[in-house]
């Protein structure tokens, strides 16, 4: 597996607008050759857009003093009252910027799953609602106020939404902080309905320990891994709501392996995800031993002449 960033970068942000994209540069010595320019078949690539989910409670508590990552109280955290508000302005800036992710892969933590709820949920579930197989059940059900630990939300739909899956792979830094340890299946299934939570292969989280830190280069494999994953998907476009440990040594680890060698861009890629940035980045493949049926290649010839007889023309 080949992971490559360098073809294109493009940043959608709150604040909108593609801010990189390699350009070609001539050599002196040979004019016809151009440095940093690769080409890939669509059919090998797809768009990915990386999501750090809103604040949390826990963030709000850490960022205050550092120690309180380590308290029970933040087990599983939820969005805070601006981490909703946050998650609902990106949901915003997606509609406004016409992403259309095919699938939406998601950590299986609370905070990561109301970003991803609130972000491309499809506004408020109402009981009875129709859809094509009958009931439509909602993607997040409706939450109550717990004063510093859950803001009280309204029912969320998934009317309309793309597919949600729930992957361990995209999950934070794993150990001694309580609000990275995951609860038990069953709870998110009837929380969060329309998530499919197949991938999960354990009812408990049997990847947390109280007292081991996942190591930076363990988190870097799980990245790897996640990205080959990613990469052998089937949609053209993929969103994938996460978190910041796991996002930054991942992304910074694909730079190092593809060998990006531009200032700007290596920095614009590997520095810390702020809650709620998104930023949008092809994924290619190009050791693929096959290509996906996605395409909008057109094979022409005498197949092109086939298809015209056959459609009457």
């Amino acid at each position: 597996f080949h992971f490559a960033l360098h073809i294109v970068h493009c940043q959608a942000s709150l604040a909108g607008g593609c801010l990189y994209k390699m350009k070609a540069s001539v050599s002196a010595a040979n004019p016809n050759a151009l440095s940093g320019v690769q080409l890939y078949p669509a059919s090998v690539s797809k768009v990915v857009h990386f999501i750090r989910h809103g604040e949390a409670w826990s963030n709000v508590a850490g960022q205050k003093d550092h120690a309180q990552y380590a308290n029970e109280k933040w087990f599983d955290a939820s969005l805070s009252h601006n981490g909703w508000r946050q998650a609902e302005a990106l949901g915003r800036h997606i509609r406004d910027s016409g992403i259309r992710p095919q699938l939406v892969v998601v950590s299986p933590l609370t905070r990561a799953l109301q970003t991803a709820a609130a972000a491309f949920g499809t506004g408020v579930w109402e009981e009875g609602g129709a859809s094509a197989n009958g009931v439509q059940p909602p993607l997040m059900r409706a939450r109550e106020d717990i004063e510093g630990l859950q803001v009280a939300h309204a029912a969320i739909s998934a009317q309309g939404a793309p597919p949600f899956l729930a992957h361990e792979l995209c999950r934070e830094h794993l150990g001694v902080h309580p609000c990275d340890r995951r609860r038990a299946v069953s709870h998110y299934r009837e929380q969060f309905p329309a998530v499919d939570f197949s991938l999960i292969e354990t009812e408990e989280d049997s990847w947390w320990v109280p007292d081991v830190r996942e190591s930076k280069e363990d988190i870097r494999a799980r990245g790897a891994r996640f990205l080959a994953w990613l990469a052998a998907r089937p949609e053209g476009e993929i969103a994938v709501v996460s978190h910041s440990s796991f996002l930054h040594f991942t992304l910074s680890n694909a730079v190092q392996a593809a060998a990006v060698h531009s200032e700007p861009v290596v920095a614009e890629l590997t520095r810390w995800f702020e809650n709620c940035e998104l930023r949008t980045l092809v994924v290619a493949d190009p050791g693929a031993s096959a290509v996906h049926t996605r395409t909008t290649n057109f094979a022409g010839g005498t197949q092109a002449l086939a298809l015209a007889e056959a459609q009457g023309h």
